[in-house]
Formats: C-alpha cells, structure tokens, sequence
C-alpha cells in the first residue's frame, strides 16, 4: 500500500493600504448609453442637507491609479478651484489629446468630482475644473492621494 503526504505552505503577503484602492479617470455623458456607469456623487456643503447629482460616466477608464503619481488641490486665475493632476509618461500620454473634454474622479468606484480637462501637457499635468467647491476639490485630492502608490 502507497500512501502519499501532501504538504502545503500558505504564505500571506502584507499588502500596502493602497493597493486596494482604486483610483480612475472616465469620461462623463450628459444621457445613460450602453457604454456607461451611472454614478452619484454626493455633494457635502456644511451650510446644507448633502445633495445626490447623478452622473453618467465611460465604462473605459482613461487612466487609472497606476498612470497617477499625485494629486493637488488649486485656486485658477479666477479664484475657482482646480485640481492639479500629475500623471506618469502613459497617464499623459492617454489624456494628451483630452483636453477641453468633460470627466469623472472615481474611486473605488465612487464619482467624486466632474469637470473639464483645462491642461493637458507634455510634462504630465494637468487640470480640472468643474463646478465643485474648495473643500470638495481638497477632499478629492485627499482620497486620490491616499490610494495612490507613493513615487
């Protein structure tokens, strides 16, 4: 009679916070089609109830966490905020062409700003402005930044 031992090693791998975060760029619609998300972003004014703005985003991903290096909040020549995007050679390769159009920030699948691309350049930045206040914009950052691997 043969008898066979069969031993196994279970290794567990610690995984950086970041790693399961999710962090995208995607194009917004202004009507539901077959290639989009509706998404819902929430809205927090201290001053008021939250208010749910409904948005319809590209199932593409124009670029994800692994194309950001980092994210800043900024205030335009016209004292609007912006967002600051720096991305990596493929992120601005992937938006070069983008610029003037409409996108989501998602992540872990949740919308959290919409704006337009207002630079896109060679170097790897570019901007976002949209109709979000100071506090969302810096809220965004925050959460783009902390699911976003340190470079």
């Amino acid at each position: 009679m043969n008898i066979a031992i069969v031993t196994a090693t279970i290794l567990t791998l610690a995984v950086p916070a970041w790693a399961a975060e999710n962090v995208q760029l995607r194009l917004t619609h202004e009507k539901p089609g077959p290639n989009s998300d509706q998404l819902e972003i929430v809205h927090q004014d201290p001053a008021a109830a939250p208010l749910k703005e409904v948005v319809f985003v590209d199932q593409k991903v124009l670029v994800d966490r692994g194309e950001v290096k980092s994210a800043e909040a900024a205030t335009a020549a016209d004292g609007t905020p912006r967002i600051e995007l720096s991305l990596t050679d493929a992120g601005a390769r992937a938006l070069r062409r983008d610029a003037g159009r409409h996108v989501a920030l998602v992540v872990n699948g949740q919308a959290l700003v919409t704006g337009e691309i207002t630079r896109a350049n060679e170097a790897g930045k570019i901007d976002l402005s949209g109709n979000f206040t100071k506090g969302e914009a810096q809220r965004a950052v925050d959460q783009i930044n902390e699911a976003t691997p340190r470079r």
